[in-house]
């Protein structure tokens, strides 16, 4: 599922955004609840794995939030590319996946 563009005025973006967010970020949710739900379930400490696996999703958010806002401020409107998003090689050809 390609990322919406942010600026699409449609009445259905902001369900494709939430769609786009759970897709993308489908491994750190896993992350955090099969260990949470192991914990309820087997072991109370088991919930230490989710706990780290939430501070380490923060911390890459965080980071990834402000090195967004530095490349908007030097001139790139989108500084990341989504994997779907077709690159370009020097030549000016379609770079081969």
């Amino acid at each position: 599922m390609p990322v919406p563009d942010p600026d699409t005025t449609t009445p259905q973006a902001p369900a494709r955004q939430a769609g786009a967010w759970l897709v993308w970020h489908a491994g750190e949710l896993a992350g955090i609840a099969v260990p949470l739900v192991l914990s309820a379930t087997t072991h109370p400490a088991l919930a230490v794995v989710s706990v780290a696996v939430a501070i380490r999703w923060a911390v890459h958010e965080h980071r990834q939030a402000a090195e967004a806002a530095q490349a908007r401020q030097a001139g790139n409107r989108r500084p990341f590319l989504d994997s779907t998003s077709p690159t370009t090689t020097d030549s000016g050809q379609e770079a081969s996946a």
